[in-house]
């Protein structure tokens, strides 16, 4: 092999590799203290008094809730993260994801329905600043042919989301 071929060759290597390391890449073997997760659950169609999304954003340090009824924010919650059933959740997340993408439902074609979307970032250690962060995944995943998805997230992230009130509060929690 000449000298041209093996820089090309050596060059053009990355490029081939990168479509190897896909989501579940990314997702697997996250670090705690530089990943961020954001959840948002949006309920279906129905009356004011009835409807209830979610957000839940959940760091090393910190799990955020906020619950609204369509434009009214309902309920706040925060509490420290525990650092076990973060990494739990950590482990768990990338089968969680898997899943959800492979539910078979466009969630666009679920008109009324209850939606779920899970967005993971890489951040600096200690970041929280989602902006300043770069987005890994994200994935949305509806009720109409997703609910046990759903329900599978929100079982595993309920040790996180408890100490918040959100199960609670929510009034979605399987």
């Amino acid at each position: 092999m000449t000298a041209r071929r093996r820089t090309t060759a050596l060059l053009a290597l990355p490029a081939l590799l990168l479509p190897l390391a896909g989501c579940g890449a990314d997702l697997a073997d996250r670090d705690p203290d530089a990943t961020l997760v954001d959840l948002a659950f949006t309920d279906s169609s129905v009356p004011p008094e009835y409807h209830r999304s979610w957000e839940l954003l959940v760091d090393s340090e910190a799990t955020v809730s906020t619950v609204t009824d369509y434009e009214e924010v309902l309920d706040e919650g925060s509490a420290e993260t525990d650092p076990q059933a973060w990494q739990e959740f950590l482990d768990a997340l990338p089968d969680l994801v898997d899943d959800a993408d492979g539910a078979g439902d466009d969630p666009d074609d679920c008109a009324g329905g209850t939606t779920l979307t899970i967005v993971v970032h890489d951040a600096e250690p200690g970041e929280v600043d989602r902006g300043a962060a770069d987005e890994v995944s994200e994935t949305t995943v509806g009720s109409c042919a997703g609910g046990e998805e759903i329900d599978a997230v929100l079982r595993a992230v309920t040790p996180l989301a408890e100490p918040t009130g959100l199960p609670r509060e929510a009034r979605t929690w399987p």
